[in-house]
């Protein structure tokens, strides 16, 4: 997994590239990417912070929001498509998701597509 750099470090890269260094010579000096130098350099000078970002992460559902109103659109509707539900969360929630996001948000509330006998949607597993 990735680490940032420390913060040691970047100060070191953004004074010798305030002292007039240029990016390619401090890049060599420090041994990192001159991309990485020109980026810190522009994030030093536009929000006065050398601190590094959060790596990864966890990104919420865009329909989490509104998992009790699929709940119920899905308990009156036990036939619903994937396509059906995200033209419906469209229509009636004003949500504009991908497919795939209909898909995984769906498996996160523990349903699953395979149809029974009736070709119905299944319960919740």
């Amino acid at each position: 997994m990735p680490r940032a750099y420390s913060e040691d470090l970047r100060r070191r890269v953004v004074a010798d590239t305030d002292q007039g260094l240029s990016i390619r010579a401090v890049a060599q000096k420090y041994s990192v990417s001159s991309s990485f130098v020109s980026k810190l350099t522009r994030r030093w000078r536009h929000e006065g912070s050398v601190a590094s970002r959060q790596i990864g992460g966890y990104k919420r559902h865009a329909l989490a929001a509104h998992a009790e109103a699929i709940r119920r659109q899905l308990t009156e509707q036990t036939d619903m498509t994937l396509v059906e539900l995200r033209e419906w969360a469209q229509a009636v929630l004003s949500v504009r998701v991908h497919l795939s996001s209909v898909d995984r948000f769906l498996r996160s509330l523990g349903y699953r597509y395979k149809t029974n006998a009736a070709s119905l949607r299944t319960r919740p597993s």
